[in-house]
């Protein structure tokens, strides 16, 4: 006979095959959080049976740990939203969205061979926003727009046409943070654990806001128009400074400039001035989005940020714990080395492999 408190959570996902979840004998004793983890992993991670503690602790439980049947994930299926190198052992997916500006190219070292053999419970995906890189969709100019469309994917791609729940994990940086608080909002249980690092919760503007939205909007003005060399002008004098170091900023003039002398490079001009104002809007702009994530969120942040720092008067204080209350999961803060807002979201980051290596852990023992 079906258990009805199982079932009742069951109505909460419309979409997952039911037939194919086979409950064992002791999902009678779970809980709602350990039945929505077996359900939105697709019946992968399931609690460790409960041991009663010996008599010297009388009167303490332990506490489950996860464990998951020995399943590999089937391969992802192919978009134009990301780069990813498949990995044959990995048992969890991390999809990364970065800063603005971001192409997934960049992260090469991310999805390579030797992140595979170091991390081979882990598949690593960085996405590839519409308008960057090889994904030369429209540019996305909301937070909502942009989750919707990423979530849509990663159901297609990830979950399969079945609806089959299988697990995943989310790391949103800067831009990225709001989009995938977002999305990990949307696929509930099914994602495993939420990574945000350089932003403050989607309700704040981003400090520097006031400072480049006049600067944003001259380039919107601008791309109404034919004349791409203001547009190159104002995007290296008066936009990009406010986003990048120095040197990477040098390397963004030799590629613009470089660009300016042929059409077709003029052409990638405007597109990345479109993709650039889209991604100011989501990633500079305050998001009223509601602050219920169910599963647990980690934070990274770093002392040197200059883009996000710890304090900023008038606006908050104590940055490092301001997602705090978007979820009624676990919460943990961590300070990586200080590094500048740029280096925090780069292919060396030193928060990528802290990551990885908390996430392979949740699964190493499945």
């Amino acid at each position: 006979m079906p258990n009805p408190f199982i079932e009742e959570v069951l109505a909460k996902y419309p979409g997952v095959d039911r037939v194919a979840l086979v409950f064992p004998p002791e999902a009678d004793d779970w809980n709602e959080t350990e039945v929505d983890l077996f359900i939105g992993s697709g019946g992968f991670l399931k609690p460790k049976k409960k041991k009663t503690a010996p008599a010297s602790a009388a009167g303490v439980v332990a506490v489950p740990r996860l464990v998951s049947r020995t399943l590999p994930l089937p391969a992802l299926a192919t978009s134009d939203w990301w780069v990813n190198n498949p990995n044959p052992q990995a048992k969890v997916r991390l999809f990364c969205a970065m800063g603005i500006g971001s192409v997934a190219s960049t992260y090469g070292p991310w999805v390579s061979k030797a992140t595979a053999e170091a991390y081979p419970e882990v598949e690593i995906c960085v996405v590839e926003f519409p308008g960057h890189g090889t994904n030369f969709g429209e540019p996305l100019n909301s937070v909502e727009a942009a989750a919707d469309r990423l979530e849509a994917e990663i159901r297609r791609c990830h979950f399969g046409t079945g609806g089959s729940q299988r697990p995943l994990a989310l790391f949103g940086f800067s831009m990225g943070a709001n989009v995938m608080y977002c999305v990990a909002r949307r696929l509930g249980a099914s994602c495993c654990k939420l990574y945000l690092a350089g932003r403050a919760p989607p309700h704040f503007p981003a400090p520097i806001r006031d400072q480049q939205a006049p600067q944003i909007a001259k380039v919107e003005e601008l791309l109404q128009g034919s004349d791409i060399d203001a547009v190159a002008h104002t995007l290296l004098e008066d936009v990009l400074p406010l986003f990048m170091a120095p040197a990477q900023l040098k390397t963004y003039t030799r590629i613009i400039e470089g660009r300016l002398l042929r059409e077709e490079g003029r052409q990638e001009i405007r597109r990345f001035a479109q993709s650039l104002v889209a991604d100011c809007r989501i990633g500079m702009d305050a998001n009223e989005l509601p602050r219920d994530f169910a599963g647990d969120i980690s934070f990274y942040h770093s002392t040197a940020d200059e883009t996000w720092p710890s304090a900023c008067e008038g606006l908050y204080q104590d940055f490092p714990h301001l997602w705090q209350s978007y979820t009624t999961g676990t919460f943990a803060t961590h300070e990586s080395a200080p590094v500048s807002h740029d280096e925090l979201g780069s292919v060396t980051s030193p928060i990528f492999n802290v990551i990885c290596k908390d996430l392979a852990q949740l699964f190493k023992s499945c």
